[in-house]
């Protein structure tokens, strides 16, 4: 899926979903949807959230202006380190034998 069919999956099935922001500046990170994410946030529901690459998010940073260290920290802190509710996006490290769409 791409990262356009992945936000309109997410519209339709989880609308309280969280994506990150500016979305075109993320949206390349965007890698699919679970109900089980990998973090550490104590849901309470099954809820459908994003995933994204923590690789590609912090690349886009990078592009942004920032050096590797600083999207690193910036990255750490202020995006897989926030929790905004059940829809909080979940981050995974390898995408590379990942596939990335759980359906319901």
């Amino acid at each position: 899926m791409t990262p356009t069919e992945i936000e309109a999956h997410l519209l339709k099935h989880s609308p309280e979903h969280q994506l990150l922001d500016p979305r075109d500046d993320f949206r390349s990170a965007l890698v699919g949807v679970t109900r089980k994410p990998s973090d550490r946030w104590p849901r309470t529901t099954g809820t459908m959230v994003a995933v994204y690459s923590a690789e590609r998010v912090m690349e886009c940073l990078v592009e942004q202006g920032m050096d590797e260290e600083g999207a690193m920290e910036w990255f750490c802190f202020n995006i897989d380190g926030s929790w905004v509710g059940e829809g909080t996006p979940d981050f995974i490290y390898d995408t590379d034998d990942v596939v990335m769409l759980e359906a319901e």
